[in-house]
């Protein structure tokens, strides 16, 4: 404790609020990546919230404020030596928590997007209406692509057809999974009309 004792008053604050949140981060982390439930119930919690958010994000959370004073604490007291104007100090320690924050906004999108690829099975399209939205070449000459909804979310995949080439806006229905993660398609009208795509 005379390590403590000997330090500057606002040092010694910024140490003793520093460890304990760094103690609740570490335990937060742990869960994080050992549970699934964990991360499921983050993200409902985001977005049954009424508090302001981004997207799916919400902007005032405990996680995130546990976020920020890490940010904050730890570099007010890396720099508390080297920087002499202390007001200086602690506003770029909080711009640096800040920054800690939108960091751990970007790796939860990127969790949500690994979670959905890895949801998305081609053969669960099979039998699905879709779009084509680049032009598919005639008698597998070529790949072209559609888009497909599965679980509310639209895709795009490359698909090939064994028939007459398809125009982007014609329906098709998939078929089946051929090689190389292509979905076999056929036109489900007759003259293949199609419709605008955006």
């Amino acid at each position: 404790m005379e390590f403590f004792k000997e330090m500057d008053t606002l040092l010694r604050i910024l140490w003793f609020l520093t460890i304990p949140v760094t103690l609740v981060f570490i335990g937060q982390l742990i869960l994080t990546l050992t549970s699934e439930r964990e991360f499921e119930s983050d993200s409902t919690e985001f977005e049954k919230s009424k508090e302001p958010q981004v997207g799916s994000f919400r902007i005032f959370s405990f996680k995130n404020l546990v976020n920020c004073l890490l940010g904050f604490g730890w570099t007010a007291i890396a720099f508390f030596d080297l920087v002499p104007n202390k007001p200086v100090l602690m506003a770029v320690s909080f711009l640096i928590g800040c920054f800690f924050v939108v960091l751990y906004y970007l790796i939860i999108i990127q969790i949500q997007k690994l979670s959905e690829e890895e949801g998305f099975k081609l053969q669960s399209t099979l039998g699905k209406d879709a779009l084509v939205c680049l032009t598919i070449p005639e008698n597998k000459e070529g790949v072209g692509k559609i888009q497909v909804s599965i679980n509310g979310t639209t895709r795009e995949v490359k698909a090939i057809t064994e028939g007459e080439s398809l125009l982007p806006g014609t329906l098709v229905k998939i078929l089946k999974v051929d090689s190389d993660e292509l979905l076999l398609v056929e036109s489900t009208s007759i003259g293949h009309s199609s419709i605008p795509v955006n």
